[in-house]
Order: C-alpha cells, then structure tokens, then sequence
C-alpha cells in the first residue's frame, strides 16, 4: 500500500503543479484501451476490445486512495451455444442461424 500511495501522491503532485485539481481514470491512451477498474467477474480475462481487465485487488486499492466508483464494470462468460440476440440470430456451433422467420 506505501509503494501505491507514493506512486499516487508523486501523480497528484504533477497534477497539482498544472494547476490541475481533479483526477479521473483509469483511462488508457487510446479509444481502444478501455476506461475505468473491473470490480468483478476476475474468474475469465476480458474477450472484448475496449473492456478494461485488472487484477482483483486493484478496486480497494483505489478507493483506500480517496477514489470514488462512478459504475460497475463487470466481465462474465457466455458460451456460444447459450447466446441468445434480440433478433433472434443465435450462435450454434457450426456458425451463426437465423431462428427467427424473415420475411
């Protein structure tokens, strides 16, 4: 927790010395990166893009930091064969069908 804090404090520092006052984050570098600390679900790594993935101690550690949680990102697993689409296209594993009547 030392090692963190300082970490943390040598970052509100720098802000600081910008004329900064409020820090937001966790937010990568690209669109693609992803936003924000999973909070649960650690059992599987995230399968999409743009899905932050981070180890399980790292929402108290923040929060012991004075951060406060804005949403809830959570990560599960969904076999193919239980994916069910409003549209009625289902996974199946020879590929995708159509259950629903097109017409």
């Amino acid at each position: 927790m030392d090692v963190a804090r300082a970490l943390f404090e040598a970052a509100f520092d720098w802000a600081r010395q910008r004329g900064l006052d409020v820090m937001v984050g966790p937010k990568g570098l690209s669109p693609f990166d992803g936003y924000g600390i999973l909070n649960e679900g650690f059992e599987q790594r995230q399968m999409m893009t743009m899905m932050t993935y981070n180890y399980a101690y790292y929402p108290k550690l923040v929060e012991a930091l004075g951060f406060e949680k804005e949403v809830d990102f959570v990560s599960c697993y969904l076999p193919a064969e239980a994916f069910r689409s409003p549209r009625g296209w289902n996974a199946s594993p020879s590929g995708l069908s159509n259950a629903a009547t097109c017409g």
